[in-house]
């Protein structure tokens, strides 16, 4: 552990070959891995990995690696952890998650990086804070704008599967098209069928486009 916050990478990969406890933690309930996330030492982060260190353990504070590292900035290690399929939807005592940690220290590109991991983006802490009020509150309005249009896409995409699954096959069927024997008319039927679903598409398209030219935060 101690090898890990001074980053001397050859005593960690040493100690690993040698079999040394990964898992264990210090009195604030730490790891190597969180430790080497808190210092930003991708190197140790990596090699801990890769030799199977527990990547979900939580310290005293329930934190995790990722939180460690989100609030580092560690864009790397959040990489690595995140390909080793780390939980980010995590809280701590809190009730904070690793994304509003990252929105709070002002890191875009780990925001980026967590929305693709679909984390609980309107997850409410012990304190009623979502990780786009922190991200208002402390002036990254880039990040805060960045949420906003994530936040409005997903519902309009939302919106629209809820749409198009309202036109399943069983009204298809119900059409009459499997029961016409004319093939022209039964083409006609099946365009006009189909005619429905693309114009509804082009409304979800349309709200989409309209939430995204809307979304604006105030500066201050």
């Amino acid at each position: 552990m101690f090898a890990c916050q001074k980053c001397h990478g050859n005593v960690v990969k040493s100690l690993l070959q040698d079999n040394a406890k990964i898992d264990i933690t210090d009195k604030e309930g730490q790891t190597a891995l969180m430790v080497a996330c808190n210092n930003g030492h991708y190197v140790n982060v990596n090699d801990l990995t890769c030799y199977n260190a527990q990547i979900d353990m939580l310290d005293n504070l329930c934190d995790t690696g990722l939180m460690y590292a989100c609030r580092k900035g560690a864009e790397d290690i959040v990489k690595t952890l995140l390909i080793n399929n780390i939980n980010v939807k995590v809280e701590n005592q809190d009730g904070w998650t690793c994304l509003v940690f990252t929105c709070c220290y002002g890191h875009i590109n780990i925001v980026r990086l967590l929305l693709n991991h679909k984390p609980a983006v309107k997850l409410k802490g012990n304190a009623f804070e979502t990780a786009l009020s922190n991200a208002t509150k402390t002036r990254h309005h880039e990040i805060a704008k960045f949420i906003r249009e994530h936040g409005e896409e997903e519902e309009s995409c939302n919106n629209g599967r809820n749409s198009m699954a309202s036109l399943d096959c069983e009204e298809f069927e119900n059409s009459g098209c499997c029961d016409l024997q004319n093939s022209e008319e039964k083409e006609r039927k099946r365009k006009r069928w189909f005619s429905k679903v693309l114009k509804i598409s082009i409304k979800v398209l349309q709200v989409k486009s309209s939430a995204t030219d809307s979304a604006a935060i105030p500066m201050f």
